[in-house]
């Protein structure tokens, strides 16, 4: 399931919660612990994230929210499209530079028609790859490492709830009103709970994902690369795909060619 459907559940659990304890959200509402929690865990992703990683964050937040989703068959069968256009000797058009995977690709023709050797490729691809791989783990670790702090900030928001309380307490504070006062400062742990374990750390376990897959077809790429730079068939490559995806993603790109 991906992430903003989970978003979706989580919030009908919680909307079937307060409905069951005949509760609405405004019970559950406090500024200061909103300012806390929200303000104390922007601050943080401030401080934590190198601002060269933010243009980075933003594309990966988008994927988030948007499903995105790679077909592994699409992918296999483009690859292939492209190796049979090689092997023509036809000029290789169309792949969006936007996909990491496609890039990889793109600049392993590049590579291929400028001569360069085929271990040479390997090398300098490869490298790319890595490069990716280790900024996409340092964005998600980076989220991952965030989602520590939103509960800090929670117990903080409950402790400045609960010195008003006792400063109230001491001045002779009705206990219905005390009991008032202790429940709005504990709403702050809840903030920081949620905020954490329903937000922060999913996407960061959601990225990494993201990246293992993105990682995954550009090393997809690198082979049709590789295979493209040697003399072998359309067949052969085809099932080296293959094998490099689970069966029900396997594609039969010749018998549809025919």
């Amino acid at each position: 399931m991906n992430y903003l459907a989970g978003l979706l559940v989580a919030s009908f659990a919680i909307s079937a919660a307060l409905s069951h304890l005949n509760q609405g959200p405004g019970n559950y509402w406090d500024f200061v612990a909103f300012a806390m929690v929200i303000g104390g865990t922007i601050a943080i992703s401030v401080i934590i994230f190198p601002w060269s990683l933010y243009k980075v964050l933003y594309s990966y937040a988008k994927k988030l929210f948007f499903n995105w989703q790679p077909n592994r068959q699409v992918f296999i069968r483009h690859c292939l499209e492209t190796f049979s256009l090689h092997r023509q000797g036809a000029k290789i058009d169309g792949l969006n530079h936007n996909n990491f995977e496609e890039k990889i690709l793109a600049e392993g023709y590049e590579l291929l028609n400028l001569g360069i050797k085929p271990d040479r490729i390997e090398a300098i691809l490869s490298e790319r790859i890595a490069h990716f791989e280790d900024i996409g783990e340092r964005v998600a670790g980076s989220v991952l490492s965030l989602g520590k702090y939103p509960p800090a900030f929670g117990l903080t928001g409950t402790v400045l709830g609960l010195v008003e309380l006792m400063r109230g307490v001491s001045a002779g504070m009705p206990a219905r009103e005390t009991g008032v006062k202790m429940a709005i400062a504990l709403v702050a742990t809840l903030y920081g709970l949620l905020v954490a374990n329903l937000f922060v750390i999913p996407a960061g376990e959601h990225i990494r994902k993201i990246v293992y897959t993105e990682t995954k077809l550009a090393e997809m790429a690198l082979q049709t690369i590789l295979m493209a730079s040697e003399d072998i068939g359309l067949l052969e490559a085809q099932e080296m795909l293959n094998s490099l995806v689970f069966d029900s993603e396997r594609v039969n790109f010749i018998g549809t060619q025919s």
